[in-house]
């Protein structure tokens, strides 16, 4: 690493590798491993600042310190190990790397490699009472249109005379023609009214009427 330091004599003096390498270490170990979030913990955290000397290097000296001695940090880092795991300072049960990508059998390109095994269901004692569910309809399956109940008597339960003069409703009581004939979108259309006598004590005025 020290003799990569070394430059062409132009520009700041560079930073020690050793410094950088403090930063970076302690930096993975506080869980940060972006260069711009280890720049700005050596100006304000008091631990950065003692192990880095109030150096306060630029973020990209750090990324650059980083990708170009990749080995040597490796190298560094495992030496690092060896020394906890003999002073019994590492739990030795289980190292991750983040960002590692492993193979799984779930991943999408083993999904739907596997034979399928139908008999599980009647293996497993948590599916035992799945019979109960199969039995019944399955409305998702079901496209069938459903009969629409109507609220209010349609016009088609109403008997009009003839001369569409009156009509006769459901409840057997006659309803008179009021006024001329109207347009309804593009129908010529007959209005027909009830007196109030005939709906005031009717049994089926809750059929007949929209606000009764």
């Amino acid at each position: 690493m020290s003799v990569k330091r070394q430059g062409d004599g132009d520009g700041a003096t560079a930073h020690a590798p050793a410094m950088l390498l403090r930063a970076v270490l302690l930096g993975y170990s506080q869980g940060l491993v972006s260069s711009r979030s280890i720049e700005r913990a050596c100006r304000d955290n008091v631990l950065f600042v003692a192990v880095t000397g109030d150096s306060k290097p630029h973020f990209t000296n750090i990324a650059a310190f980083v990708s170009r001695s990749r080995d040597a940090i490796a190298t560094v880092f495992a030496q690092v190990l060896a020394i906890l795991g003999k002073e019994g300072l590492s739990g030795r049960e289980m190292f991750a790397i983040d960002g590692v990508k492993l193979p799984s059998n779930a991943s999408k390109h083993r999904s739907g490699t596997r034979a399928a095994d139908p008999g599980m269901r009647q293996r497993d004692e948590r599916y035992a009472d799945q019979g109960k569910h199969t039995a019944k309809p399955d409305p998702l399956h079901d496209k069938s249109a459903k009969p629409r109940k109507s609220k209010v008597f349609v016009t088609s339960e109403f008997i009009v005379a003839e001369d569409r003069r009156h009509a006769t409703c459901p409840a057997g009581q006659r309803l008179y023609r009021n006024g001329k004939d109207c347009t309804v979108g593009e129908y010529q259309a007959v209005r027909i009214r009830a007196p109030i006598s005939a709906c005031s004590g009717c049994a089926l005025r809750a059929q007949c009427l929209r606000n009764p």
